[in-house]
């Protein structure tokens, strides 16, 4: 699949190495952001493939494409990078990439990177998983694009201290190995690494998708409910210990019109949705952040943020904190696909 590389962030740009090494970073380059490879503008345009194919990567080596982006979310939880006893070595992604550099001595990789739990720790830590306020969606929901589910909640803080390191060791592995052929780290987190919370999946990937008022509901777990006291608190001043994430009737219920909520009816809310969509930005700026770290500032970050809305989603599973994911220092780039609607011979198939 061929995509245009959509470069959406000036600033946060990578910083110049040594004159003599090979270094990528985000620019302006006649009045629009541009991804520069020592000091020159490459072409956005990149071939993305779930994993290797030679006559793929033939076909656009002929074709006169050299950038090559790849992994899915199913490669993710199939071959996990972390293990029971830490970090694995990414045998399946080093496999993959070196295929790449076999058949495109030129190519350049820019790899997804997930830092989402692997299901082995989704089985050992179910109290850490989203819970959903919708009991019916766990049933018969089956185990899809390769991982359990329910999954981590977003919000859990062990994920996170367990994780961390293992996340810096793959990004240390990834710029150890591969160099200056890494252009950037493609930051994924979520359903298809979209950074979308994961009640979308009982929306969009049943046999028999649930109606948008039957939909999962999340995230009602003991993790998420603890941020959410934390962010009352940092809101207002004061402790709300019996503070509970709102009920899916709650989330559901509009009270102007059918379309707005009144702030002095649904303030838990609206406070709810202003946590959850926070707290995806946090995380992005949380794992971008070791990005720069372990790359010595050297390494650009792209992620999936920021879309358009075009699906009849509810408000939670859209983006909703794009400003303050515009103003991350650690974050360069933004990516989306165009509308998974409209892509027939003559529709606007829109850029999301």
């Amino acid at each position: 699949m061929v995509f245009v590389l959509l470069l959406s962030l000036a600033f946060g740009a990578a910083i110049a190495g040594a004159a003599e090494t090979p270094c990528w970073s985000v620019r302006e380059w006649k009045g629009a952001p541009a991804l520069f490879r020592n000091g020159k503008p490459t072409v956005p345009l990149m071939f993305w493939m779930r994993e290797y194919q030679a006559q793929d990567v033939t076909n656009m080596v002929n074709a006169g494409i050299d950038f090559f982006s790849s992994f899915y979310s199913a490669a993710h939880y199939e071959h996990p990078y972390f293990s029971e006893n830490g970090f694995n070595g990414m045998e399946f992604q080093r496999r993959n990439m070196d295929a790449i550099l076999h058949d495109a001595p030129d190519a350049v990789l820019m790899p997804r990177l997930f830092y989402t739990a692997p299901d082995w720790w989704i089985s050992a830590h179910p109290a850490e998983c989203v819970k959903y306020q919708n009991p019916n969606v766990l049933a018969p929901m089956p185990k899809l694009l390769g991982g359990s589910i329910p999954r981590e909640s977003h919000a859990s803080g062990l994920f996170r201290r367990e994780f961390d390191p293992v996340f810096r060791q793959a990004v240390s592995f990834l710029c150890g190995r591969y160099g200056d052929r890494l252009p950037a780290i493609h930051l994924c987190a979520g359903h298809c690494g979209e950074h979308h919370p994961w009640e979308i999946l009982t929306q969009v990937m049943q046999p028999h998708a649930f109606d948008i008022a039957e939909m999962g509901c999340s995230d009602a777990s003991k993790p998420m409910t603890d941020l959410f006291r934390r962010y009352l608190k940092e809101t207002y001043g004061r402790d709300f210990p019996d503070a509970q994430v709102p009920t899916m009737a709650e989330r559901l219920r509009t009270d102007v019109d059918g379309v707005w909520r009144d702030p002095e009816k649904s303030r838990r809310v609206i406070d709810y949705f202003r946590c959850s969509h926070r707290l995806t930005v946090d995380n992005l700026a949380h794992y971008a952040r070791i990005v720069k770290e372990e790359s010595g500032g050297r390494l650009p970050t792209l992620a999936f943020y920021g879309y358009t809305p075009d699906w009849n989603w509810t408000v939670e599973c859209d983006h909703r904190d794009i400003y303050r994911a515009l103003c991350l220092k650690d974050l360069d780039m933004l990516s989306a696909p165009h509308s998974y609607c409209r892509r027939k011979l003559g529709e606007d198939g829109l850029f999301r």
